[in-house]
């Protein structure tokens, strides 16, 4: 039985754009599938136009205590509290859940008992973000080896390759061809599954 952190409502590949937004999350015919896909939009888009549900404002609430970790990752453990975000959703969105040895340890992990179809590997940094969405897929002809790299969900298959991708995108970062990250950023390479 897989580990997880918790999870995550985002977006489908689809519906990653709002107002302010429009990520470019599309390499070919691969689509970005990480955890940088407007995470909890729809819940935090309501509260914030107050036309939040009652029912749903503990939820938001747990998720706004969650951040204060720094992560830059708010989760929900309880998978009926995740599922109850997903449906105020829509269609528009996804459920997926999180593991990596450095979220266990911020957030800690347990055993999950629902569905799960593993995605990829996403590469982040703590705090900040996913590093394939705003390099590879951002500045696909600064990283020719990632693109070759991705999977079927547009994420990657190891750690090397991870590992490799944020050593680029720190050296790019220096010379703000792509956003720079945090001082001694710290990274995490986080396996997506999708929670069925």
């Amino acid at each position: 039985m897989e580990r997880v952190c918790g999870f995550v409502v985002v977006r489908k590949p689809e519906y990653v754009k709002s107002d302010l937004l429009k990520p470019k999350i599309q390499i070919g015919e691969k689509n970005y599938r990480g955890v940088d896909r407007l995470r909890w939009e729809d819940i935090d888009v309501a509260y914030y136009d107050r036309r939040l549900p009652s029912d749903m404002l503990p939820i938001w609430r747990e998720l706004h205590r969650d951040s204060t970790d720094f992560s830059g990752l708010p989760l929900l453990k309880d998978y009926q509290k995740a599922k109850s975000a997903l449906e105020f959703s829509e269609e528009k969105s996804e459920l997926i859940a999180v593991w990596s040895p450095e979220l266990e340890q911020i957030k800690g992990a347990s055993p999950c008992h629902v569905s799960l179809t593993y995605l990829g590997l996403d590469c982040f940094v703590i705090g900040e973000w996913s590093v394939i969405l705003s390099g590879v897929y951002v500045r696909p002809e600064r990283f020719p080896e990632a693109v070759s790299q991705l999977n079927e969900h547009g994420l990657l298959t190891s750690d090397t390759e991870c590992n490799s991708i944020l050593a680029r995108y720190l050296d790019l970062a220096l010379s703000e061809v792509v956003e720079p990250v945090m001082e001694r950023p710290r990274a995490t390479n986080i396996r997506v599954f999708k929670a069925e």
